[in-house]
């Protein structure tokens, strides 16, 4: 398990897929591959990281609105059968 996916994964349980940096950090904790002693300031640190990145890539699962300043979970609509999902496993497989 990765920091990245952690992260995702919190971002999907956002409620209706919107929040802050905090809001995120709080479900990451809930995560059972995070240790009950890491401090709050690592997890906002580590957290701060891994939403640039995930918000970098090719197909961002988040997207910052400076306006509201809040996080957006860009996947929350998106269906199991959606056409986007088989271009990511294609790609991971080449």
């Amino acid at each position: 398990m990765t920091l990245l996916a952690v992260v995702r994964d919190g971002c999907a349980r956002l409620p209706d897929a919107v929040g802050t940096r905090s809001d995120v950090a709080l479900l990451v904790r809930d995560s059972q591959y995070i240790v009950p002693n890491v401090s709050d300031q690592m997890i906002i640190s580590a957290i701060s990281g891994s939403l640039d990145r995930l918000s970098a890539e090719k197909d961002p699962c988040v997207r910052y609105d400076s306006h509201l300043k809040l996080w957006v979970y860009l996947h929350a609509k998106r269906s199991l059968d959606s056409p986007k999902w088989d271009i990511q496993v294609d790609e991971a497989f080449q």
